[in-house]
């Protein structure tokens, strides 16, 4: 009898001893794994939706106009009329009319 009822209560520990690890799962997913999800599926529709003319920031803080644009690169024209060759996924921002 004694044995059964260790068997039983062992069974509820493992229970209890795994929920605080599936609690952290869990809150970590909701606090780091969504949240950057959402990130890199905003990158993905900009840099989709960049267009030759567009006014962009790079992740470096440069400011340009888009000038040429392929599937993996982008050729932006800097204030004093320079150009530059960037990878696409270089660029933080399109900046538009509002902001």
């Amino acid at each position: 009898m004694l044995l059964f009822a260790q068997e039983t209560a062992g069974t509820g520990s493992l229970l209890t001893s795994l929920l605080p690890f599936l609690l952290i799962g869990a809150v970590f997913w909701f606090l780091v794994m969504r949240p950057q999800r959402k990130r890199q599926k905003e990158q993905k529709d900009l840099l989709g939706s960049i267009e030759i003319g567009d006014k962009v920031r790079t992740i470096g803080g440069i400011y340009g106009r888009v000038r040429e644009l392929t599937d993996e690169e982008v050729v932006i024209t800097v204030e004093d009329g320079g150009s530059m060759r960037l990878i696409r996924r270089a660029i933080a921002e399109k900046i538009t009319a509002e902001g």
